[in-house]
């Protein structure tokens, strides 16, 4: 199976929907790199906090996307 390497998302400027859009398929999932955007979220003591607030920014649209192809039920 054909597989592609893309920047990640958030902080390398890589595009969650662009990811989706060319990787995106019903036959395999998608690992979406954003390791940047949520571990340099904040460098003060509310780290935590903006951290898991990213996670879930990101969690939400890809679920959108999901939802969006009917990959999964709203």
């Amino acid at each position: 199976m054909p597989s592609s390497l893309s920047p990640g998302v958030g902080s390398q400027n890589g595009s969650l929907e662009d990811v989706a859009r060319f990787g995106l398929n019903s036959q395999c999932g998608l690992l979406v790199n954003a390791s940047r955007s949520i571990i340099y979220a904040d460098n003060t003591e509310a780290f935590a906090n903006a951290a898991a607030a990213e996670a879930e920014a990101l969690r939400r649209q890809m679920a959108e996307i999901l939802i969006k192809n009917k990959l999964i039920e709203a």
